[in-house]
């Protein structure tokens, strides 16, 4: 679904280049929950996104889009962790969503 590029920042920002590679407009977290979007550690601890500082629209990704966002997690306490994945576990059909909330949902499980 997606092609990805993660690059770390010590400001406790991740930034992540994400390509829509459907012919669906996705939104990559509906944010109905906050544990949908985190990382995952060695130790399999997960720290979830704060996705509540990103406005709906960051989300989107239309049909072949490419683009990246920063998105932060409530890791910043712990500086030297190793992280293993990062998984969105709420992406949508952005179209379905918007007629009717309770739609299929996918997950993604990015490998780092």
């Amino acid at each position: 679904m997606f092609c990805h590029k993660y690059i770390n920042n010590p400001i406790k920002y991740n930034y992540l280049r994400i390509k829509n590679n459907t012919n669906q407009t996705i939104l990559l977290d509906t944010r109905r929950e906050t544990d949908t979007t985190y990382i995952t550690d060695e130790n399999r601890n997960e720290f979830e996104a704060f996705l509540y500082e990103k406005a709906e629209q960051d989300l989107v990704f239309e049909p072949q889009e490419s683009k990246t966002i920063q998105i932060k997690f409530n890791d910043s306490y712990h500086s030297d962790i190793n992280i293993m994945s990062m998984n969105f576990m709420d992406i949508v059909d952005y179209e379905e969503y918007t007629q009717n909330e309770n739609v299929e949902t996918y997950t993604l499980k990015i490998d780092i």
